[in-house]
């Protein structure tokens, strides 16, 4: 019996964490712990750095988060929306989503 603990929102040891632990025999179980998104606010929301998207639309495809749209062939946020939590910028191949648009 396996039972393992991660950060969701980290994406690299979250991935890590899964693929080791379904290699295990016998019964597994994985808790994704992260604070509620509902439950507070970003101190920060996540920005695109227009001149370095590619348009790869990586973000938007494998995320499928409500923040992220397509405009003018580049990635862009609804800061609005953005909770802050970085999982696009750890998908993004071109580097160009950082954090740093303070939200009220």
């Amino acid at each position: 019996t396996a039972v393992e603990t991660v950060n969701p929102l980290d994406l690299r040891e979250a991935v890590h964490t899964v693929r080791r632990t379904a290699d295990l025999p016998g019964v597994k179980a994985i808790i994704f712990r992260s604070p509620c998104i509902a439950l507070g606010k970003a101190a920060a929301a996540s920005a695109v750095q227009k001149d370095l998207c590619i348009g790869c639309k990586k973000c938007i495809r494998e995320l499928g988060c409500p923040a992220l749209m397509y405009e003018d062939n580049k990635a862009c946020i609804d800061t609005s929306q953005c909770t802050g939590c970085m999982l696009c910028a750890q998908v993004c191949p071109a580097g160009a989503i950082i954090s740093g648009t303070e939200t009220e």
